[in-house]
């Protein structure tokens, strides 16, 4: 029996194009088949299947995300320093039985280690890979 992949959980920041100067802060839920940005507020920017999604790392370090015509950029964030208070409480909500990919608050008790990466270029490039890893296309 071939055992699925855990969930993964990592705080991003995004934005809807490429040539938007600046994006918005998130977390990456993938869990189920399903990948999903959290934001405040309770809004959900992206929902989709993660076999309909293609994830490219670009020569920038940020990730294109690419489904039925739409795509968003993400990006790793390596600080939590600035990060409002109820994405870090999304975190510790989604965390449990998750890896985690970056930087997590202080109460996460994740089952999986976090990723030892370091620089949003390396998570990125680590979120690249676990979208891969459970079945989002090359772009």
């Amino acid at each position: 029996m071939v055992e699925a992949p855990p969930p993964v959980v990592a705080l991003i920041g995004f934005k809807r194009s490429k040539m938007a100067l600046v994006g918005r802060m998130g977390v990456l839920v993938i869990r189920d088949g399903t990948v999903r940005v959290l934001g405040r507020k309770g809004s959900v920017p992206l929902d989709a299947a993660v076999g309909a999604l293609t994830a490219r790392l670009t020569k920038t370090g940020s990730v294109e995300l690419a489904a039925d015509g739409q795509s968003m950029v993400i990006y790793g964030v390596a600080d939590l320093g600035n990060v409002h208070q109820e994405l870090q409480q999304i975190i510790i909500d989604e965390s449990h039985g998750a890896e985690l990919i970056g930087p997590a608050p202080t109460g996460v008790l994740g089952v999986y280690s976090l990723k030892a990466v370091t620089g949003p270029a390396k998570i990125s490039r680590a979120l690249t890979e676990a979208l891969h890893a459970r079945g989002a296309g090359q772009g």
